[in-house]
């Protein structure tokens, strides 16, 4: 039989480590707690610099965009009908403009002089040629044989709009990983409509990208 100074030992002891459990429970509950606050934190100035970076990056392009579209000897070949000097002008400031698609449409939204840079190659449909596309002032996502542009489209005017120039660069990978290095989040950029969800590009690689589209439905990384 356990003798009365044992037991009060036994209580005294019992006591303290539940004392102890609910210490270290409250320490780990608000460790925690704070790993997921910083991690928040983190993750919110990760998307203001991801969604600055973004939008510099664009803005930097459509100011490139307008200022070659006003181009003098651009604007002449175009309404002299010379179709040599303005594909040759177009090609330049696809250069120019560090751009991987360039095309021009007429008034009647016929095509007259398109270029690309080595890594893409593109001819617009006689649908999209028809669509408003082409000649929609503004800034719009572009999906074709399995890769996305951004693109810019202005019109050339002289002075009243006689074509309109359409300017895109490709979303890679490369992309993907610059903004990376600027929030320290890796970035994954999808292609989405009703139907579909592809992954464009991913600062994880290629691997990334078919292990992710493999996994199911991608809407909901496309929410938000």
């Amino acid at each position: 039989m356990f003798s009365l100074r044992t037991k009060i030992l036994a209580v005294a002891a019992a006591l303290v480590l539940l004392s102890q459990i609910g210490t270290v429970s409250i320490v780990l509950i608000s460790a925690n707690k704070d790993v997921s606050q910083r991690a928040s934190r983190s993750l919110q100035t990760g998307m203001e610099v991801l969604r600055t970076a973004a939008l510099t990056r664009a803005t930097d392009f459509e100011n490139t965009v307008r200022a070659l579209a006003s181009d003098y000897g651009f604007k002449q070949a175009i309404g002299t009908g010379d179709a040599p000097t303005a594909t040759s002008a177009l090609a330049n400031h696809l250069q120019r403009a560090g751009a991987d698609l360039a095309i021009l449409v007429d008034r009647d939204r016929q095509l007259r002089a398109k270029t690309t840079s080595s890594d893409a190659s593109f001819t617009p449909g006689e649908d999209l040629l028809a669509s408003d596309f082409f000649i929609t002032p503004g800034r719009r996502s572009l999906v074709v044989d399995g890769a996305v542009y951004e693109t810019f489209t202005v019109p050339v005017r002289a002075p009243l709009p006689i074509a309109w120039m359409t300017m895109g660069f490709r979303l890679t990978d490369s992309y993907a990983q610059q903004l990376k290095d600027l929030t320290n989040l890796d970035v994954t950029i999808l292609a989405y409509d009703a139907s579909e969800h592809l992954v464009m590009a991913s600062s994880m690689g290629r691997e990334f990208h078919a292990s992710l589209e493999s996994a199911g439905d991608l809407s909901l990384l496309g929410q938000g």
